[in-house]
């Protein structure tokens, strides 16, 4: 050790006649890439920290002991190894977080630190807050893509807060990315708070706690947005139980990669298929929100149909999702009618399409040929096709929509399910054969309709054949408009029958074989028991 700290000594006295040349290199501890770790490179990060040599900030080879930080504890291990007593470091052949072809950095910000880590800048461009550090050890193996430096989450600000993005192409699409890790709390559910870009909210009652799996986990959650008419993205973080905090920030030009790893397998009847989530409760299911944090896009006209919304859960651990698509009724439009179901089937855990028509008096044949469309559409186009399964798909819709939810199904038969809201069709002209509907079918009612009259919706559920896995749903309390706007019973027998058939869930099924709940409902007929 004598030796080492004596050739530490002399180096340092040396004159200043080298400098680091990259930002990055192929071996650790190789900061003047030579392709040789050796005593220079102790001697560079050594006259660094002594400030001797100010143009080495950071090198990604240079922390070999994954600090998050370059000292002068880096300089001593290089030497180290460089008289043979170690092998190798700690941070020994770690790749350098690369970013897809498809994206480019524009800004990646240390939150809460007031020096550079790595290829994040120190914490800029915020308004409000609070800074706070810790000396904790965080895993970050739950970041699979682009993973940031462990010190970024030893630096957090906190509290009521926005972040202001300048100097950005206003209209232009852009991937921003969220880093967070639970440093504090020990529990889910003792911090909670939402998040906004450009004023859409794309995190609701987000609890990293539970994101991450436990304390010191770090994780991060990407959305695609675009910049607004005056070049810029807004971040506001809102609190609802504690204060919101955030570690990091990355934005990258265009759609880049994200933290999504492969998809699963298919399951066989021996497993316990696609399960998401904890185990349900008649409490939970009736909640008017899941256990997943949400996101929510917009898409304009094209692709056979009128454009749309798109909601989805942002856990990229999981593996891909079920996806629903949503068509509103004659003469409506989803963002006036059934945006409200959006971000609640989502946090439950699938992705959902709300369509809009190419004409709001589109007939149901039409509507089922859109419903195609905009499911086509989200699973090849989208921002978000990378995170839906396109094996496990649905329709859904209102009056008109819900006729179109029928046609759908009957020139689609590989959807797993459908479900019709009060399902209108203009008499023969549009009412399909039921004959060869085999998938899983739901009607969903209303008593004092007089539009969809209880007695139609029995003569279509009549005529789905007694093979076919069926159920009718009558709510007491409603009428045509009821499923325009919050409503909880239809929330409470959708949810589990969509986790039965989508995810193949079989805990689901006690909440509807029998009905768990029966209030405000008047009429129940299925074919239970369902199997998914």
């Amino acid at each position: 050790m004598k030796k080492i700290n004596l050739i530490l000594l002399c180096l340092l006295m040396l004159p200043l006649f080298l400098h680091a040349q990259a930002s990055s290199c192929d071996i650790m501890g190789d900061v003047n890439e030579d392709s040789e770790v050796d005593i220079v490179d102790a001697l560079l990060i050594a006259q660094a920290y002594v400030g001797l040599n100010p143009t080495i900030e950071y090198h990604p080879c240079a922390d070999v002991n994954c600090s998050g930080s370059v000292d002068i504890v880096d300089a001593l291990l290089i030497a180290q190894k460089y008289v043979g007593l170690i092998s190798e470091f700690s941070c020994q052949n770690t790749p350098e977080p690369t970013i897809e072809p498809t994206s480019a950095p524009v800004l990646n910000i240390a939150c809460g630190s007031s020096s550079a880590l790595g290829i994040f800048q120190e914490d800029q461009y915020y308004s409000g807050g609070s800074t706070h550090n810790n000396s904790n050890t965080i895993d970050v193996s739950r970041i699979t893509v682009n993973t940031p430096p462990t010190g970024l989450f030893n630096n957090e600000r906190y509290g009521e807060m926005s972040y202001t993005i300048p100097d950005l192409s206003a209209g232009d699409t852009y991937t921003v990315t969220l880093y967070f890790a639970e440093t504090y709390l020990t529990s889910p559910g003792s911090r909670l708070f939402n998040v906004s870009i450009n004023s859409t909210e794309v995190l609701t009652n987000f609890d990293i706690y539970a994101a991450a799996g436990g304390q010191n986990n770090g994780i991060s959650q990407s959305f695609i947005t675009t910049a607004n008419t005056s070049g810029r993205i807004v971040i506001d973080f809102t609190a609802v139980t504690e204060n919101p905090k955030i570690n990091g920030i990355s934005i990258v030009t265009g759609i880049g990669p994200t933290n999504i790893p492969t998809p699963e397998p298919t399951p066989t009847p021996e497993n316990s298929g696609f399960q998401r989530g904890p185990d349900p409760s008649l409490e939970s299911i009736s909640a008017n929100r899941g256990t997943f944090a949400t996101a929510e896009l917009t898409f304009p006209a094209g692709n056979g149909f009128g454009g749309g919304f798109i909601y989805y859960p942002t856990d990229t651990s999981l593996g891909t999702w079920a996806a629903v698509a949503i068509c509103p009724g004659g003469s409506a439009k989803f963002a006036n009618e059934e945006t409200w179901m959006g971000h609640w089937l989502a946090s439950f855990g699938f992705v959902v399409i709300g369509m809009e028509t190419n004409n709001t008096y589109d007939y149901p044949e039409s509507r089922g040929t859109q419903l195609l469309a905009a499911l086509d559409y989200l699973t090849q186009k989208s921002a978000v096709k990378d995170r839906v399964d396109p094996d496990r798909l649905m329709v859904m819709g209102h009056s008109m929509g819900g006729g179109g939810a029928f046609h759908a199904a009957m020139a689609r038969s590989s959807l797993k399910t459908m479900v019709a809201l009060a399902p209108w069709f203009n008499s023969s002209l549009t009412s399909p054969s039921m004959t060869n509907l085999h998938m899983p079918a739901m009607i969903i009612s209303a008593r004092n309709d007089t539009v969809v009259t209880p007695a139609s919706c029995s003569a279509i559920y009549d005529k789905i054949p007694t093979t076919t896995q069926r159920a009718w749903v009558e709510l007491a309390a409603d009428d045509h408009l009821g499923f325009t706007k919050s409503n909880p019973t239809e929330m409470r027998v959708l949810i589990p029958w969509m986790k039965i058939f989508l995810d193949n869930d079989e805990r689901y099924v006690q909440f509807l074989c029998p009905i768990a709940n029966s209030s405000n409902i008047s009429v129940y007929k299925n074919s239970c028991p369902f199997v998914p």
